[in-house]
């Protein structure tokens, strides 16, 4: 039995990080999951949204907002996703959901 841990910050690239989790993982391993959930736009995303001068700040508010729920939603769906993995596979799963102002709870 072999024990890891992943901490998700961003959530580009699952489809590469499954592939390696389903090359790696075994029966009875145990994968301990913390995915961390940011509270405005992430900085990876920043320079996606144009300048407040430009298209107005109730726009500008309209993408950022827009861009964290679908940030938001991508995290729920890919624990549930790791979760299904975990019952396909027969691994242990301990998952947490972090929001950004409860960084403490990571462990």
């Amino acid at each position: 039995m072999k024990k890891y841990m992943l901490i998700l910050f961003s959530y580009g690239g699952l489809k590469k990080i499954n592939h390696h989790l389903k090359k790696k993982l075994q029966q009875d391993d145990k994968l301990l999951v913390r995915a961390l959930m940011l509270a405005e736009v992430p900085k990876l995303f920043e320079h996606l949204i144009s300048d407040v001068g430009f298209l107005g700040e109730q726009v500008v508010s309209d993408v950022e907002d827009s861009v964290v729920d679908i940030y938001q939603e991508n995290a729920r769906d890919y624990l549930d996703e790791l979760k299904e993995m975990a019952s396909d596979r027969n691994f242990d799963l301990n998952k947490k959901l972090i929001e950004e102002q409860y960084l403490d709870k990571v462990k």
